[in-house]
């Protein structure tokens, strides 16, 4: 019987909630020596979109104290990740660090001006109430500031699209506020598996995990079926959209696993997981 395809092309497999078609995009991600499996859906929700830039934000981990060996571990692990997913899929993104542009003139003064935009329009408390409690006392507003500031720097070097996961709205309602002049396109949620009810996860941060665990890419091809197989329903559904969006890049048919549920919807992703992107990311990273 032929395998149906019930993802369309609109917002590439699925995987973002906007039209990016032919429009210059970045998204904003953390990294770790982990890499979890959602780094694929970061990179195939770009797909269609006329260039992608990965914007690590190393600078970031600095002011958070984080030490220098942990973040090179990170963006070597990453870089690897990308580079061996990008031989998997046919296409690379650019990769961008903070640090490469937020020590000059030109990102100060940008700076200067979001930061001034945000209290001429009295928005500081808004924007601190992005910021976790345990971290308010000892950063104040100036962490999300610059991320705000960053995303400035892309709109004014022609970025016209920002991606991030859902979590980033509460933020990204200040941008809009303030008019720094990019539109905003959100990634469908990740979950972790083995929880008892769904619960969403950032795709980048690979400790993030809620009750349950995280697909990892270093995890062994037999853990990868494993983990694959604990649900909830939801993770097992994110998977089969971020597979079938793998199977499109590939050439490989689609399975509509819309009416599934339960054991079957979970052996279905993991089915279409292991074909078209465990193991084709396996025989090119060349190791689990």
């Amino acid at each position: 019987m032929k395998k149906r395809r019930f993802l369309q092309p609109r917002a590439f497999g699925g995987l973002v909630d906007s039209e990016i078609s032919k429009k210059r995009c970045f998204f904003g991600m953390g990294f770790a020596s982990i890499v979890p499996v959602d780094l694929a859906t970061i990179m195939l929700a770009s797909l269609g979109a006329d260039s992608y830039t990965l914007l690590l934000i190393d600078e970031f981990y600095r002011m958070n104290n984080l030490c220098e060996d942990e973040i090179r571990a990170g963006l070597g692990k990453t870089r690897e990740a990308i580079a061996a997913l990008s031989d998997v899929f046919g296409f690379s993104p650019e990769i961008m660090l903070c640090s490469e542009f937020m020590h000059t003139v030109e990102y100060k003064a940008i700076f200067e001006e979001t930061a001034a935009a945000v209290m001429e329009n009295h928005l500081g408390q808004e924007l601190l109430g992005t910021v976790p409690l345990r971290y308010r006392a000892v950063s104040g507003i100036s962490y999300p500031l610059n991320e705000l500031a960053c995303t400035a720097f892309m709109a004014k070097n022609g970025i016209q699209i920002k991606i991030g996961p859902t979590k980033e709205k509460i933020y990204d309602s200040v941008m809009k506020k303030i008019g720094i002049g990019i539109d905003f396109s959100y990634l469908i949620d990740a979950f972790a598996v083995g929880t008892k009810i769904p619960e969403k996860v950032i795709h980048y941060v690979s400790e993030n995990r809620g009750s349950g665990q995280r697909l990892y890419l270093d995890d062994t091809v037999h853990m990868a079926s494993m983990k694959i197989l604990m649900g909830p329903d939801k993770a097992s559904s994110y998977f089969i959209r971020l597979a079938s969006a793998a199977a499109a890049v590939l050439g490989n048919d689609i399975e509509d696993a819309s009416m599934l549920y339960g054991k079957r919807l979970r052996k279905a992703a993991r089915q279409m997981m292991m074909e078209n992107l465990i193991r084709p990311f396996k025989e090119v990273a060349g190791y689990g």
